[in-house]
């Protein structure tokens, strides 16, 4: 039995893959239907995703991929960056990457262009974090959805991230 492509697997919709992860895991299930879906479509595309939220979410998920975090001064061609420029820099990766993997995905340039679509962003507004929304204006941490944008700041470890952004 041919397993289908990675790339193919790829063109599925959410919810076809949700439904395909689901159809795999209900307890009425044989091993052998397991067996003839796992040939079909690939274990590893079959087993419940995580759920990824915070940064040590991410860490547990993909244990081997981010390296060492915790610099203070770094030394570049006779520069010394400062410590927050670093935490900053840092912190905009790591928001980046959350709001990939757990936020519904980064707001596209095409979406930005498009300026039907509203985008629900976090700003800083003096030295504070503030909501903020808008069609046009680029602002970092956006999100599809004021409800995404509100679930990911309801997290302490989400937060301190974004005032390290901000420099705050």
């Amino acid at each position: 039995m041919a397993t289908i492509s990675q790339e193919t697997f790829e063109k599925f919709t959410e919810e076809e893959k949700k439904k395909l992860r689901d159809e795999y895991n209900s307890s009425y299930r044989t091993p052998n239907d397991r067996y003839i879906l796992e040939c079909t479509f690939g274990k590893e595309n079959l087993q419940p995703k995580p759920e990824i939220k915070t940064w040590d979410d991410v860490k547990k998920v993909y244990p081997n991929t981010y390296g060492n975090e915790n610099i203070e001064l770094f030394p570049c061609n006779e520069f010394v960056w400062d410590a927050k420029l670093i935490r900053k820099n840092i912190a905009m990766l790591k928001i980046a990457k959350l709001i990939e993997l757990g936020y519904g995905g980064i707001v596209t340039e095409e979406e930005w262009e498009n300026e039907d679509i509203r985008k629900f962003s976090i700003v800083r507004f003096k030295k504070k974090l503030s909501y903020a929304h808008g069609f046009a204006a680029y602002e970092f941490v956006s999100f599809h959805t004021p409800e995404q944008r509100e679930k990911f700041l309801s997290y302490p470890e989400n937060k301190k991230l974004v005032e390290q952004y901000y420099m705050i």
